[in-house]
């Protein structure tokens, strides 16, 4: 099946279809900007009776707007592992229909637009982070890259790069600093531009372009058995005219299975899930354990999501009753000493806080150790427990 992709010019084209879906969220705190992504994603988050909310969710992984509203940067939308969901199980990869394939990077996706508040351009990160884009800047304004940025702006295209560098390693290793062209989207229809038109504009430009993934592979089985033997490289992207993709992966496959050998552990489950690459695992994983570390999954999250409402409905008494920083931490409004320092971390402005990050990172950083992670539980009252009888 297809993509649709869905028409975006504003916010609130995107807003209702993430209401009430609390591992969505829209973060605010940017003067250039305001980001709509997923920070947490459950079995069912880009599920819906309505086929065009479940393509709206599926563009809110890194979705940013002007502060005015309107559509500032559309990156790549959600798309999945070969055998993760159905639209990517083998049988549904029909590579008789048109298609080509691309190398697949092992960086961050950078996703720049051209801020409103001073006419720059913003170097984006996924989640539009300040360090990445002020770093860009240093390396990339006034140089070619910016023109070609600014543009694709004024054509209402999105240029998507992936930043590679010998400091911003994940598992493949880089010799050096590279900015590479991934593919370039229409901001409002979401649709991507041809790949020849891509190939032209970064040719005229002097843009570094992400090479085809060489390949005889006549169907999906040859190409799954080509890039499982890949070294030093993290995989391919299978991309059809029509707009799906879908990921392979090499290199990246194989620490993944390293994984399994810690299936057992719920530290490793959780930091898996946490840091959002379960994705990465669904697709290797036998039918019985996939549905463990699903169920496994929604529980946590539910759970995340629980003690995330919890700080929400603390700073609403503490506003209410004015509270002042002494009177709060002397007191014995709750007995979990996570949510009392997630609270004093944004005391003095609470007023539009989103908790859910800040839970997920305090979270994050007790999956070091099986004790660790026992004892976070017990302190946000999180009752979920990994079952060994999945293994």
């Amino acid at each position: 099946m297809a993509n649709t992709f869905p028409t975006i010019n504003n916010i609130k084209d995107v807003l209702p279809a993430i209401e009430g879906r609390s591992e969505f969220g829209v973060g605010r705190r940017s003067q250039h900007f305001d980001l709509v992504a997923y920070y947490l994603l459950d079995s069912d988050s880009f599920k819906s009776d309505d086929p065009n909310v479940s393509a709206l969710r599926r563009e809110c992984r890194g979705l940013i707007f002007h502060k005015d509203g309107t559509i500032a940067r559309r990156a790549f939308h959600k798309f999945f592992n070969v055998g993760e969901t159905e639209e990517t199980f083998p049988e549904s990869l029909d590579m008789s229909i048109p298609h080509f394939i691309l190398e697949k990077l092992d960086g961050s996706m950078i996703g720049p637009f051209i801020s409103k508040v001073d006419g720059e351009v913003y170097w984006a990160s996924m989640r539009g982070s300040w360090d990445y884009n002020q770093r860009l800047a240093n390396l990339y304004k006034g140089t070619e890259y910016e023109s070609f940025v600014r543009q694709a702006d004024s054509d209402n295209l999105t240029a998507i790069f992936e930043f590679c560098a010998p400091d911003n390693r994940i598992v493949v290793e880089y010799p050096s600093v590279q900015m590479t062209l991934l593919a370039m989207r229409n901001k409002t229809t979401g649709e991507y531009l041809p790949w020849e038109q891509v190939q032209k504009r970064a040719q005229l430009a002097d843009i570094p372009l992400v090479q085809p993934f060489e390949t005889t592979a006549k169907n999906i089985d040859e190409l799954l058995k080509q890039v499982e033997t890949l070294e030093g490289l993290e995989g391919a992207v299978l991309c059809f005219d029509d707009g799906r993709r879908a990921k392979l992966k090499g290199e990246w496959y194989q620490q993944l299975h390293k994984l399994l050998s810690y299936f057992d552990y719920e530290k490793d489950i959780a930091r898996l899930i946490l840091s959002n690459n379960q994705d990465d695992l669904m697709g290797i994983l036998t039918p019985e354990n996939k549905e463990a570390l699903v169920n496994y999954q929604d529980h946590l999250l539910r759970s995340i999501k629980e003690v995330a409402q919890s700080c929400t409905a603390l700073r609403e008494e503490i506003i209410t009753r004015q509270v002042d920083r002494k009177s709060f931490a002397q007191s014995n409004m709750t007995e979990s000493s996570i949510i009392k320092s997630i609270i004093f971390r944004h005391f003095d402005k609470m007023g539009d806080i989103d908790f859910i990050e800040d839970v997920i990172s305090a979270a994050l950083k007790q999956t070091g150790s099986h004790g660790k992670w026992t004892a976070f539980k017990q302190n946000v009252k999180i009752d979920v427990e990994w079952s060994e009888e999945t293994d």
